[in-house]
């Protein structure tokens, strides 16, 4: 609020120069109801000009996988941060998009909501949200593509995606989708690799899809239609502990 007071008291000391420090207080006493609305429309209309992507540093986060991954079902996509597609940055106009990291503190962030700011604000969380290592790729609307109400596509070429994490239970009937991306010319160079779960540690692996794939085959040998678990809760020849 202070900070509201003191932008509109500079900005009628500008307009009028000859009002006294007292005439100023006066003036913002009377309105500084009209302030506090006018400062929260203005704040909604700063943050709903911006779109968040939320993206990880580590792609083998254990409470990662089992809240965003649909339980080792879904699938991770690296990206390249430094591909010219995630840092098209800002025109100096209504056009802003930045890859920023996520400042974890228990100080939240104050003052006038300037675009500066709501960035601020954006990639500023609590420290009990450490785990997840986050970036934001912070765009303007304006830069994105409106999929339905309230939701925005960031569109980007597969020359952008480094590899690809197929999770311990991704589903056979989803693997044709992802042959496909990587057996296009633009998308050959992306690695395919399979998580799995460490049977005596509370941890992630993850295996070239080639060499998983003999893996699996080794066991379907031994296990038969016990496969699938056994592709959960037994070692590879590379588990430690």
């Amino acid at each position: 609020m202070q900070a509201l007071r003191d932008d509109y008291k500079a900005y009628r000391k500008a307009q009028q120069p000859e009002l006294t420090e007292n005439e100023l207080s006066q003036s913002v006493a009377i309105a500084e109801g009209q302030l506090v609305i006018d400062g929260l429309l203005e704040y909604r209309k700063r943050r709903d000009s911006f779109g968040v992507l939320s993206l990880s540093e580590d792609p083998l986060q254990l409470l990662m996988w089992t809240h965003y991954a649909d339980e080792h079902r879904g699938a991770v996509i690296e990206l390249d941060i430094w591909h010219p597609r995630l840092r098209p940055g800002s025109d100096g106009g209504d056009r802003y998009s930045g890859l920023e990291q996520v400042r974890y503190t228990r100080e939240k962030i104050f003052g006038l909501p300037t675009p500066e700011k709501m960035i601020q604000v954006l990639s500023t969380k609590s420290p009990e949200w450490a785990y997840e290592r986050e970036w934001r790729l912070v765009r303007t609307v304006n830069m994105l593509r409106e999929a339905k109400s309230s939701v925005f596509l960031c569109d980007f070429d597969l020359s952008a995606v480094v590899a690809i994490y197929l999770g311990a239970r991704f589903p056979a009937n989803a693997l044709d989708s992802i042959a496909s991306a990587t057996t296009r010319p633009e998308g050959a160079h992306i690695k395919v690799k399979k998580v799995h779960i460490q049977p005596h540690r509370f941890e992630l692996r993850a295996t070239d899809v080639t060499d998983f794939g003999w893996k699996l085959l080794h066991r379907e040998h031994h296990f038969g239609k016990a496969a699938d678990e056994a592709l959960t809760c037994l070692p590879m020849d590379t588990d430690e502990g």
